[in-house]
């Protein structure tokens, strides 16, 4: 996946550049303690195994060498592995940007000395969250006022873009969610196409509520510690709207719309309004809002340790006969 850093200013020259020990660099070093390791257990075995065993125990337990060697090569591991920059310059559009690609980082996330990469995270395991995330991931910085004219976004005043980070839609990766209010825009989303698709093909009323069971009946079996808003959670009323006589029109109701198609029981209602003359649906269908992300990356930005990212929604529809639109 690719997450985007929109930052104020990038101040690079075009190449590539990053911390001094580079990933070669890094990797030459472990392969030559190998070799150090493989000599000297080599040259260890050609001693005659009575003197061998007279060394190794005046000297040093096997199992202690070992743990000294593991702790050589985590030394090593441990070093500022390298944070690879791509900066370049669009001709076209003069747009600059900065790539970091997960497999540069060399299993090494410390960016304690990186300023935190242009303030962007608060800690190297929000930084580590991300790269990891579907795998390997890319990281690319741009400029807030200087973007590729193709980029949309939730999120923001006045249709700005806010300084942080961002992912990808899940359905159109010209579209970026702000990570730290990814689930909630995701499951506004999902409303508004729903309200958007039924209304498009005569809605008369719409009542949508979130139903989900999160399984604390009492007060004494709800925890105590902070997990999120879900611990004070009960029955929400997510919309509930009623419409004029108004219009009916397929075409219309699928226009920019992206979740809607993944959920049967809605599309059942969809089909059998538009196919035939149904006027009134009652259904609950399960809605994943956290749909595209991985929910460790919610935990860290979010910090909410246990939150129920499946939710179940009780829909209630009534539609105008289509005699009377």
């Amino acid at each position: 996946m690719n997450y985007y850093g929109i930052v104020n200013n990038i101040s690079s020259k075009n190449g590539i550049y990053g911390r001094k020990e580079g990933a070669d660099i890094l990797k030459n070093n472990q392969f030559n303690i190998m070799n150090k390791v493989k000599m000297s257990a080599f040259a260890a075995s050609t001693i005659p195994s009575d003197i061998y065993l007279k060394i190794i125990l005046s000297f040093i337990p096997i199992l202690k060498m070992i743990k000294i060697i593991s702790n050589i090569i985590k030394k090593y591991n441990d070093k500022k592995s390298p944070i690879i920059h791509l900066a370049s310059i669009d001709t076209k559009d003069n747009i600059k940007y900065m790539i970091i690609s997960n497999e540069t980082l060399v299993g090494n996330y410390n960016i304690d000395n990186e300023d935190n990469l242009f303030g962007l995270f608060k800690s190297s395991i929000q930084f580590e969250s991300i790269m990891k995330s579907q795998i390997n991931s890319n990281l690319i910085i741009l400029e807030r006022d200087n973007l590729p004219k193709n980029i949309k976004h939730y999120g923001g005043e006045k249709g700005i873009f806010s300084y942080g980070i961002y992912c990808e839609h899940p359905k159109n990766n010209n579209i970026l969610i702000p990570i730290n209010n990814y689930n909630d825009l995701i499951k506004i989303i999902i409303l508004e196409e729903s309200l958007r698709v039924f209304e498009a093909l005569g809605a008369k009323k719409i009542y949508i509520e979130d139903v989900t069971d999160i399984g604390f009946n009492n007060k004494t079996s709800a925890p105590k510690a902070n997990i999120g808003i879900d611990a004070t959670y009960k029955k929400e009323i997510l919309r509930k709207k009623e419409f004029g006589n108004g219009f009916y029109n397929p075409e219309r109701a699928f226009n920019e719309i992206y979740f809607i198609h993944d959920y049967p029981n809605i599309m059942t209602v969809v089909n059998s309004r538009i196919n035939g003359n149904q006027t009134k649906e009652e259904f609950t269908e399960n809605v994943n809002i956290n749909i595209g992300l991985d929910i460790d990356v919610i935990k860290i930005f979010k910090n909410e340790l246990k939150f129920n990212y499946d939710r179940k929604w009780h829909f209630l529809v009534e539609f105008y006969d289509k005699k009377e639109i």
